[in-house]
């Protein structure tokens, strides 16, 4: 990072170098994912709310639902500025409300922990889009284009694994 880019950060915020420094021992806690040149994993939960910055603080969540981890990416942050269509929380494998896409959507995936194990059924069968195998530490995935139809999605996990699905529309 430039000298420029830093005097920016340090304009609104205490903070040092070290501070946007990922350590050996904190990457190794949470590895990052790679399929091929790509990675699968994206590390939304490693981003920094900088304090001091009023534009900021009013748009950081207030209150986490109980049922799911602190440290899981908001739902604000896991649409990234797309619309929500759904969304969906909690540890282990309840009941899902379906939902009904008119348009092409998409998943965005966030857990703490793993196994976990996502389903999508569209009316014309259940087909999985997200297979995580037992770890731990913040992951996030977002599905490609999904098609259109009354949606049920199926979520399978333990109660120790604390996850979050956003279902965004696609243009």
């Amino acid at each position: 990072m430039t000298d420029e880019v830093f005097d920016q950060y340090r304009a609104v915020a205490d903070v040092t170098r070290d501070d946007f420094m990922i350590s050996t021992e904190e990457r190794s806690a949470n590895p990052l994912m790679c399929e091929g040149e790509d990675f699968v994993t994206r590390d939304v939960g490693a981003y920094v709310f900088l304090q001091g910055s009023p534009e900021i603080e009013q748009s950081m969540p207030t209150e986490e639902p109980a049922a799911v981890e602190v440290s899981l990416p908001s739902t604000e942050s896991l649409a990234d500025g797309r619309t929500v269509l759904a969304s969906f929380d909690g540890p282990g494998a309840p009941q899902l409300e379906p939902f009904d896409a008119v348009d092409n959507y998409a998943l965005v995936i966030a857990s703490d922990g793993g196994p976990l194990k996502v389903t999508v059924d569209d009316g014309s069968g259940e087909r999985s889009i997200y297979h995580r195998p037992e770890s731990s530490g913040i992951s996030t995935y977002e599905t490609s284009a999904l098609g259109t139809g009354n949606i049920s999605v199926t979520v399978e996990a333990t109660e120790q694994v604390g996850w979050r699905i956003v279902v965004i529309a696609l243009p």
